[in-house]
Parts: structure tokens; sequence; C-alpha cells
């Protein structure tokens, strides 16, 4: 969790009395790149006209496109919670579900959690089509949907007049072309065993239906997962079951009737172009298939759910839990398979293969910018002196390196939990859960893992053994360290002069590695009653250390998680408490920190001004103790949903806040554990903002630059000119995303670079320099259509940066018409001539000449024009 204490010691400013706090690390999504080689969460898919396939989950919309993948909805962290034409980037997908595409290209997403069903438009803005925001119910049948009530929509199909169809709690609803919602099936009360077969389907009940699909006579299919059934409502209004026997384990009954079959947990289903019927067990991994006649037989998965059998028959193949099914024109079906965080394709030879995912939950990005990576369960970071972040990504089995500009790279953990490698290159070696992170003075790092090692990557990027044997014990005071064992150890924290701290948390102790490898106990007697003050370290029990501070002058603060306090080690060796009752609560707010109450206090930090900085855990707070002795909260206002970001401090929610850290800037780090993501905390006055991925587009002497920015607020980007630091353009913006700048420039060799400030001018952040050829443009004047010509005549003129006149003549130079006057907007445009004059009048058949003409060059075009 901890720098050395040398970057304590060279910040330059006290800690602010107020924070705002920001997401620095976390639900980052890589948008633009290989849908394979980043992580996918998946909950259900839709495929639209042109082939591409839009998923959910995990509160976003994300879409796949020629192999690409990028997030079209949803926002991790969200800014916009309700809607009603706001921006779908920017919005709050309580939990995205079902999906559709209509004909308009609108996509239609579930919002499960939120009790509505929205649109997100072509031109990116989202709106609830039904439901009314976190109002639960199945009222409203009759009128139209917006004013309705709906219980947790869950899935939605399009029938072909417009009209969609949409599974939630007890049964079916449909909203038809104009926006009235009513009941189709389902009398909104669970039943199971095919309740209400062979009746009016408005009658029946079912226990929890999930997918539904419609047929091209317009019958509806629907998954009833917890009743084991697939159940189809016809054209007349009466339901019946189709495939499955009811609730079960099992999965049996291939070359039989469907309705004879053991279905485990049906949540999927599809329909091919020959009436066949794809169904996705999610209990047992498989896709089942009912034929036209109502066979049934498995064409893929074991029925073992595992990862396994890309490139060979699908039915050998292993699958995770299945929530979607859908197929794409070529007859491939696509298979989600949720608990391996993939999508899987079988195509129409039988054969399988991945086609979107890399298989980790959180693990995605590298080479990108922190705003488009993916970590999972990121629990510390620690900075260098030149700003360099390395942070411990806990279930990915990594450790990641953020730069300067704040670009991430992996340098450490192949992915895999284990203890094959040392003594090789990091980035090769098994990991075994990081969990904590302290940086030496000579550029090492130290890895703690959860399972009670001590490694280093050392300045060759070699991984190598320090402490621990990997048994939960307590044994190896005065030998080499690495022999000693610990007992799940939470924190690690090297010092000025390299020594090296560990908390050994079941231990009830602290102990140290000095320079020369032997470990000894520096305080903890093995016991936890929190007796001791006023006496030796090394007598008094502490009640399992979760976080260490040590100062340069060799004073030692330690947190204990069970015992609700924070203890002082003097440099004298005298230990005393310095927060806490023992008795883990909330109170003390604005007293002497030695009266308030704090609950399993973990992070440390040691402000400039000799603040003490805390994470309370238990209270989902940050506290500060300032230097009169003085207790209050900086972070966090108790409550442990996740909100808050461009918010003061005090008013966002910190879920479970771990370690702190500073960077070289003085800001504070908040490991915020259950959100999966790192907060930081700045000067209320502080502004920062990423600049990245400068890119350009040369056409002639037309520049386009593009770069991104993840600001929200009123920015100022001003373009440079890198030798001279000249100002070629500006551009402002006001939220995250893309900004354009377009300009025209002389030709030859360009390097530039972007400036952002914020409104107040403060300097925020900068990208570059970019390096660019112009070339030198042409001006030149042709004929784009046919001649002679009839109808009408097209030509392509290019006059980079000038103002040019186009125009007709006849054979005795009379001006006919004036089809252009000006400077081009682009640095070749088409104009064109449909045979008249200047009057309006259609000129007869003859010869006639197209004639374009600047300051400094003209040209001519004979026409034969025929009317």
């Amino acid at each position: 969790m901890h720098q050395s204490v040398y970057m304590i010691v060279a910040a330059l400013l006290a800690g602010p009395s107020e924070f705002r706090i920001d997401t620095y690390i976390g639900g980052g999504l890589p948008s633009n790149v290989p849908a394979t080689e980043t992580t996918v969460w998946v909950s259900h898919m839709a495929v639209d006209a042109s082939g591409a396939v839009y998923l959910t989950a995990n509160k976003v919309v994300r879409k796949i496109e020629s192999g690409l993948i990028e997030t079209v909805a949803g926002r991790l962290p969200p800014l916009l919670v309700e809607d009603n034409g706001g921006e779908a980037s920017e919005a709050y997908l309580a939990a995205s579900n079902g999906i559709a595409v209509d004909q308009d290209g609108g996509v239609i997403v579930c919002d499960t959690l939120s009790d509505v069903i929205r649109r997100i438009d072509p031109d990116g803005t989202i709106h609830t089509i039904a439901g009314q925001w976190g109002v639960s119910g199945s009222m409203g049948s009759g009128g139209p949907a917006v004013l309705g009530t709906l219980q947790t929509p869950f899935e939605a199909a399009l029938a072909g007049d417009g009209s969609l169809f949409f599974t939630q709690f007890g049964g079916v609803r449909k909203i038809d072309p104009q926006g009235i919602l009513t009941d189709v099936a389902g009398d909104g009360t669970p039943g199971t065993g095919g309740y209400g077969d062979g009746g009016p389907a408005l009658a029946a009940r079912f226990q929890s239906p999930k997918d539904i699909v419609l047929d091209s006579a317009g019958r509806i299919y629907v998954a009833d997962s917890s009743d084991g059934r697939i159940r189809r409502v016809e054209l007349d209004g009466t339901i019946d079951t189709i495939a499955g026997t009811g609730f079960t384990v099992e999965n049996t009954g291939d070359g039989g009737p469907a309705t004879s079959a053991k279905i485990g947990q049906p949540c999927a289903v599809a329909l091919d172009s020959n009436g066949g019927l794809a169904i996705g067990d999610a209990w047992n991994g498989v896709v089942r298939y009912v034929d036209s006649q109502g066979i049934i037989t498995t064409i893929a998965g074991t029925g073992s759910l595992g990862y396994s059998g890309d490139g060979g028959p699908a039915t050998l193949a292993q699958f995770g839990k299945i929530s979607d099914l859908e197929y794409l024109a070529d007859g491939s079906l696509l298979v989600t398979d949720t608990t391996t965080y993939r999508i899987r394709r079988i195509h129409p030879d039988g054969t399988v293969s991945t086609f979107a995912g890399n298989g980790t939950f959180g693990y995605g990005g590298d080479g990108l910018h922190i705003s488009q990576a993916s970590f999972e369960d990121p629990s510390d970071i620690v900075f260098a002196e030149d700003g360099t972040a390395f942070v411990a990504d806990v279930s990915n089995n990594r450790v990641r390196q953020i730069d300067a500009d704040g670009f991430v790279s992996t340098i450490a953990g192949n992915g895999t939990d284990g203890t094959v490698g040392l003594g090789g290159p990091a980035i090769d070696a098994q990991l075994g859960r990081p969990k904590d992170l302290a940086l030496h003075l000579d550029g090492s790092l130290y890895v703690l893992t959860s399972w009670s090692w001590l490694r280093v990557i050392d300045a060759n990027g070699d991984l190598h053994h320090v402490a621990g044997t990997g048994e939960n014990n307590y044994n190896g005071d005065g030998r080499p360290a690495e022999t000693a064992a610990f007992d799940r150890p939470e924190d690690i924290f090297v010092d000025a002069h390299g020594t090296v701290y560990i908390a050994d948390t079941n231990n009830n102790r602290v102990r140290m590695i000095d320079g020369g490898g032997l470990i000894q106990t520096v305080a903890g007697d093995g016991g936890f009653s929190g007796h001791g003050d006023g006496g030796p370290a090394t007598s008094a029990s502490l009640n399992r250390p979760g976080g260490l501070l040590v100062l340069p002058n060799g004073e030692i603060y330690i947190s204990e998680l069970s015992g609700h306090r924070i203890r002082h080690i003097d440099t004298n060796g005298v230990i005393t408490t310095v927060v806490g009752t023992g008795t883990g609560g909330f109170s003390g707010d604005g007293g002497p920190a030695s009266a308030a109450e704090i609950s399993v206090p973990v992070g440390l930090y040691m402000g400039p001004d000799g603040s003490l900085y805390f994470s309370d855990s238990g209270n989902y707070r940050v506290r500060r103790i300032d230097p009169d002795g003085f207790i209050a909260a900086v972070a966090g206002n108790g409550s442990t949903l996740y909100n808050g970001d461009n918010l003061p401090a005090v008013e966002a929610t910190l879920r479970r806040p771990l370690d702190l850290a500073a960077d070289p800037r003085g800001r504070i780090y908040v490991a915020n554990g259950l959100s999966g993501r790192i907060r930081v905390l700045k000067d209320i006055t502080d502004v920062s903002v990423a600049v990245f991925a400068l890119r350009s587009e040369v056409s002639g002497s037309q520049v386009q630059l593009t770069w991104d920015t993840s600001i929200l607020g009123e920015v100022q980007h001003r373009v440079l000119k890198e030798a001279t630091r000249d100002v070629l353009g500006e551009v402002r913006s006001s939220r995250p995303g893309a900004v354009t700048f377009t300009t025209r420039l002389d030709a030859g060799i360009w390097s530039v670079l972007v400036e952002a400030r914020s409104q107040g001018g403060s300097y925020l952040g900068s990208a570059g320099p970019l390096t660019f050829e112009v070339k030198e443009a042409q001006s030149t004047l042709r004929l784009a259509s046919g001649n002679p010509a009839r109808g009408v005549v097209r030509a392509v003129v290019s006059s980079p940066g000038e103002r040019v006149r186009v125009q007709i003549y006849d054979l005795r130079g009379r001006r006919v018409a004036t089809l252009f006057d000006g400077v081009l907007s682009a640095d070749s445009q088409t104009v064109t001539w449909t045979g008249q004059d200047s009057t309006g009048r259609r000129v007869g058949t003859g010869t006639y000449f197209l004639e374009a003409r600047s300051g400094t060059w003209a040209q001519t075009r004979k026409i034969v024009w025929q009317d």
C-alpha cells in the first residue's frame, strides 16, 4: 500500500482541508480494440441488420463490428442517472439485460433493476420508452407504456411490425408501435409445472421467464428457466410447453421428443432460418436444438462447465453458464459463455471458436490509457518519483504499470495463480494474487501475495523470492527471511533505509527484514487483547495488524483490523494508542482522536503537514487526525453504494476503502475495494485531466487532429507548433471523449502538441508531440462524368487554401453560369452543371467550356453538351 517515505518528505504543500473525489482507475472499457483481446462481460446479445453484435452486461452496452469492440452506452462510473434525451455514453444502466435493435438502428435495452426499458437513438441520445424509473409493478396495460409500471423487465424481442415483446416478473408484455402497453402472457403470479398449458396465455403462470423470441408467423417462445421449460404462445392466444419437463439438473432426452426431454435451466432461445429452436442450458453448459419435427439433440457442450474445444467439434467443447443465443446471417450461432467471459461461435460445420473475450473478468487495455483499461480488484497502488504508478491487480494475478502519461502495461504476472517462474522475467511468472506493493530506493518493487509470499521485481524485471514459505505459520525470527513463515500478512512497507516491514496479520505481529536479509519481530507478542500501551512494543498485543507506516525517524504507525485502533511506536520502542477505543463504531468527528470510535482501519498515510490519514474501512470513510490531534472525515458519507465522482469527497460513497498512497503531487489515492476501483482525493480546486492518443489525418493541405480527454467540465485546448510554441488554433470541450481540430498547413514536416487548460487557466495536461508530413497540394480541374454530357456535368476542382471561381463559357467566350466562387471547404470539391444558364434557362446542344481560375492558376475543360 505504500511508497517509500522519501516520497512523503519530498511533498511540498500541506494537505488541503477539503477534497474532491474522482476515479483514477477501474471500470474502464477498451474501445476499438480486437474483441478477442479484451474483457467481455456479457449478459445478452442482439444482431442488427448489418451483422453488428450488440451486447449488454455490467451496466453498459457494447458493440462488436468487424472484429472490434466499442462502448456505445453506459459509463463506469456513470454520470447521468435518468435520461430523457441525455447522452447514452454518460447514462447509468442499473442492470442492462435484454437488448434488441430496431429497424431504424435504435438500440432497446431492458434496464432491469430500474424497472424501465430504454432506447438509445441512432444520434446517441437515450430515453425511457416504458416504465417509471425505480417504480416496480405491472400496472398500465392498455395505456401509454411510459406511464405504466414494469417489474424487472429482463429480455426483449421485436416483431415485424415494430411491436416490442418483453419478459418480466410473472409474464410477457407488449409495446405496440404507438407506444401502448398490453399484457400478452402470464397472470403475474409465479407458478411451476407449466401452469396453464393448453389454455389462454393470459391465465398461465411462469416461474422465471427469461429469454423470448418470435418466429416469422408471430408465435412467441419463452424460456421459463426455473421451470425447466420452453413455452410457446400461439397465434390464437393459447400457450403450451414445447420442450422440457420441469426444473431439473439433468440433461437427457436426445433423439426423442423435446417435450419428454429434461433441460436443466433453459435461459436462452434462438430460432434459425429452418424454424429450428436452439436452447441454452445455463445449468449444464450445453446448447440443445429442437428441429421442425420437435426432436431434440445436443449441438454444443459436454455437460461439464469449463472452457475448452476451440477449433474442434462444438459437441466436444466445454462451455460455461449460457445466458443468451443469437444466430448470424451465415447460420453461425453465438453463445454467451458468461462464466468464462467469452462469446463463443458455433459455425455451420459444427466447429466452435471464440468470437469475443479474453477469458478474464477485468483484464484489458494494455497499451491504452487508464480511462480505457480494465482492472479486477485493484488493491494497492504506489508511485515512483517520476509519477509512474504500479498497481496490484489482484484477481488478474498481475502487477500493472501506469506511466506518467496514463498509459497501462503489465510488468509482472502471466495471469495464472501460482509460484512458477521465480528467477526469470516477472511478466512470464505466476504471481499468486498480488495484494500489496512497496517501492525500494533502488527501484525494485516488493510484491506481497495473498498466499503469504513476499517477492521482489528487480531492476532487470526478474522476479525473486524474498520471504514466506507459503504455509500459514509463525517461525523464522533470527534466520534468513526467505525461510520464514507468515500467517496471511496484509501489508508491507519499505522505509527510507530500505528496511522491509511486514504486517503479519494473523500472527498479531509486525516483523522486519533488515539489510542483511534477517527477519525479526518488532511489535506484538502474538496475543490479541490489545494490552501493552506505555510499554515495549514487542511485549504488547496487536489485534490483527493490517496497515503500516514508518516515518524517516523510525516511528511506526500500525492499524489494527480487529482491534479498531491505530497504534504508534516511538523511537524508543514504546507503543501507545493514537485513535480508537477498541470497539468498532463511528463517533468523535470534530473532537480529540483519542476519544473517537473507528472501525476496521486499514491504510495509513502521513501528510506533509503531519496529519495522519487512515481508511476507516468499516465506516466507509477516509478520516484524518490533524497535527493538533483532532479527527474528522475527509471522504465518504458512510454509504456502500458507488457514486460521487467530481463531487466533494465527503459527499461521495466509498465501498470498503482499503490502502492509501500519495503521488509526487501530494494527491491521496484510495483503493476502493468492493467497487473494483482506485479513487483519488484532490484539493477542492485541483482539476486534473488526461489528454492522450493524439493522432492526425492529412488530406492535401488540410489536417485533422484528434485526441481524447477524460475531463468533465469546460476545457480550452490549444494546438501548438512544438519548435516555436506558436498557437495554431484552439478548441473547447465540456465532456470526456474525442476532441477534433481541423486546419490547413503549408507543405513540410510538422511536429505539434496539444495543451489543455481549465476554465480558470490552470495547467491540466498535454499530448504529443506528434510528427506528420503535409505534401505540396496541386491545383487541378478534372471531369468526373462522361463527355459528351447529357443531364449533368460533374467536375472535381482542387485549389487548396485559395479562392477559386468555377464558371461555364460558350464558344464565343460569354459567361453562361457561375458554379462556384469562394474557398473550397476541403482540398477538393465536386461541382455540377445541369445545362442551365445564370437565369435558370436551359441551354441548347453545343460546345461549352468549364473553367476553374484563381489568382495563380487557371485550367479549362471542353464539354460537348447534348440537350
